[in-house]
């Protein structure tokens, strides 16, 4: 029995030995913008041109936000849509949307919502992006 349950032990610690990663998962920012009351769609500019992101949300300040959905597209020419439908108020954040096909470089993001034409401000929408950095690089330096 307790041969068992030393061998249960040892599996267990040496299990968690071989997980280590020279890779640090971080969210980060890649593009924000503000939000024109009188259009239904913008183009959000990403910033990080080599990004290598597996999930994304995104983050509303500066007024309340009603979001359709999100076309994201990829440098190998894919597209995914991510529908968000549901309204945001100041300060909220989507959920997080797990990205089709592990880690994707995101060259451009179009969002598509409701705008609220009887708002006094307009909404400033920040586009995350969990991303994975080499252990050791900060902001893509040694």
């Amino acid at each position: 029995m307790n041969q068992y349950l030393l061998l249960f032990v040892a599996g267990f610690l040496l299990s968690f030995a071989s997980i280590h990663s020279d890779k640090i998962i971080r969210w980060e920012v890649i593009g924000h913008k503000k939000i024109s009351n009188n259009q239904d769609r913008t183009e959000i500019p990403i910033k990080v041109l080599t990004n290598k992101s597996q999930a994304i949300r995104f983050s509303i300040n500066n007024g309340n936000l009603e979001i359709h959905h999100a076309k994201l597209h990829f440098n190998d020419g894919e597209v995914q849509t991510v529908p968000l439908r549901r309204k945001y108020k100041d300060g909220n954040m989507t959920k997080i949307v797990d990205l089709n096909g592990g880690l994707r470089n995101i060259i451009k993001c179009e969002l598509h919502y409701i705008p609220d034409r009887l708002a006094k401000s307009n909404p400033v929408i920040e586009f995350w992006a969990r991303t994975e950095v080499e252990e050791g690089l900060v902001d893509g330096k040694q």
